[in-house]
């Protein structure tokens, strides 16, 4: 093959790959200008999507989960109770009064018990359904309503509870149909859990609010005993006001029954137990319970606090605390036991009987927990004598060492001398 057939053949090769690159560089061009093109299409669709998502507004609301709210417990418990009440009154109201001491046959106050549970029940009740809603277009209308230190849902629970403690005082006092002897257990006893329920939920939503803390952290936090002075003085005032209203309003209630000798019997009943002087005897320590937990308390909360040891008592004021609480004790313990038995001004299912029972209960415990603070302190004493014996222990062990470290550098020094006198004298 001659020269000049071999420049042309490599002239050819050079020419194709030359062509090769160019087709390359042209296809890559057009696969990058495709994939800018795709880019460009699919942000300009995020950006429509989050328009279309914007103008809505609700979709991404619509699958968050709810906000925890433990007031709709409250609200839930209430509104189930309050239907349990109504059933009951609704139930005896087709019945017949039966009862062995029944005092309050006026079917007026079923109707009473009726109309606050409805009014109470569908309330709470609708307070649940917008607490749960999370489907409707309204829940951005309910939000308001159910918000931390919402007024609206304020006015709701002052409302039930100012309702629930009218109410619990008409329906359970002994001139009301679940007084003492009426047997209407589960009116009595929703009418109370009502109540409590409605303060729970008003605690809440003021813990909720930030306005306090809760009440068991205020309970825990407060110093010495004052937190059980509190919860004794606020039972020991109740207990006073059912006794004295029960005392005051029994014979009343007993002119409404309609038979004759049904009413005799009652009376009989209720003039025996008020006869021999228990009434007096339990309103009297009542009160003195309660002046006595009113001057604890005032004490507690006029303490000196300029001090570094504000929480701490005086010694005589932990004695008198520990002598007036073991006399409650003593007191109480029988009071309790013979007022609630048989023959007993508060032997039946009432309201006489739960705070009687419930005064007894606290002051032994806030004579037990006097008890343990008092060995507690004893304990502490006996601790710091230990320590101060140790210390002068030590001190003294110390001084007898170095006296004995004197006495034999002393020794020592005599010892030397010695042999310079005698060698001085002869």
């Amino acid at each position: 093959m001659t020269q000049a057939s071999e420049n042309n053949v490599i002239s050819e090769d050079v020419s194709k790959l030359e062509s090769a690159t160019d087709n390359v560089d042209h296809s890559q061009s057009g696969h990058d200008n495709n994939v800018e093109e795709d880019l460009g299409e699919n942000k300009d669709e995020n950006k429509t999507g989050k328009n279309s998502q914007a103008e809505e507004g609700t979709d991404e609301s619509l699958a968050s989960p709810p906000p925890k709210n433990t007031r709709m417990k409250g609200y839930f418990v209430i509104a189930i109770v309050s239907f349990v009440n109504y059933a009951a009154a609704d139930v005896k109201k087709d019945g017949e009064f039966n009862t062995p001491i029944n005092i309050n046959e006026d079917e007026s106050g079923l109707t009473i018990v009726m109309v606050s549970s409805i009014i109470s029940m569908v309330l709470c009740s609708f307070m649940v359904i917008i607490g749960l809603d999370r489907f409707t277009r309204l829940q951005r209308y309910w939000k308001q309503v159910i918000q931390p230190k919402s007024k609206i849902e304020l006015v709701i629970l002052v409302f039930l509870v100012i309702w629930w403690t009218v109410f619990t005082f008409i329906i359970t006092a002994v001139t009301g149909v679940a007084g003492g002897g009426s047997r209407l257990y589960n009116v009595y006893f929703s009418t109370w859990i009502c109540l409590i329920t409605s303060f729970w939920t008003l605690e809440r939503w003021v813990v909720r609010a930030g306005y306090m803390t809760s009440l068991y952290d205020f309970m825990m936090e407060s110093p010495n005993r004052s937190a059980g002075w509190m919860v004794l003085g606020i039972a020991s005032i109740l207990n006073l006001l059912f006794h004295v209203n029960t005392k005051n309003n029994w014979d009343s209630a007993v002119i409404n029954l309609e038979d004759e000798d049904k009413q005799k019997n009652v009376k009989d009943y209720f003039d025996n137990i008020y006869s021999n002087g228990q009434p007096e005897w339990v309103i009297a320590l009542t009160i003195i319970t309660a002046i006595v937990s009113v001057v604890f308390i005032l004490i507690e909360i006029f303490r000196n606090n300029r001090s570094a040891q504000q929480s701490e008592q005086p010694e005589i004021e932990i004695k008198m605390e520990g002598i007036m609480l073991f006399v409650l004790t003593i007191c109480w313990v029988p009071t309790g036991f013979f007022v609630t038995t048989i023959g007993g001004v508060a032997n039946a299912i009432s309201n006489i009987y739960f705070f009687t029972w419930l005064c007894t209960i606290l002051v032994v415990y806030s004579f037990v927990s006097w008890v343990r603070y008092w060995r507690e302190m004893v304990w502490r004493v006996i601790e710091k004598q230990d320590a101060e014996y140790n210390k002068a222990k030590q001190r003294t062990i110390q001084v007898d060492e170095q006296a004995g470290a004197e006495e034999k550098l002393e020794e020592e020094e005599k010892v030397e001398v010695k042999p310079e006198i005698r060698h001085s004298l002869w």
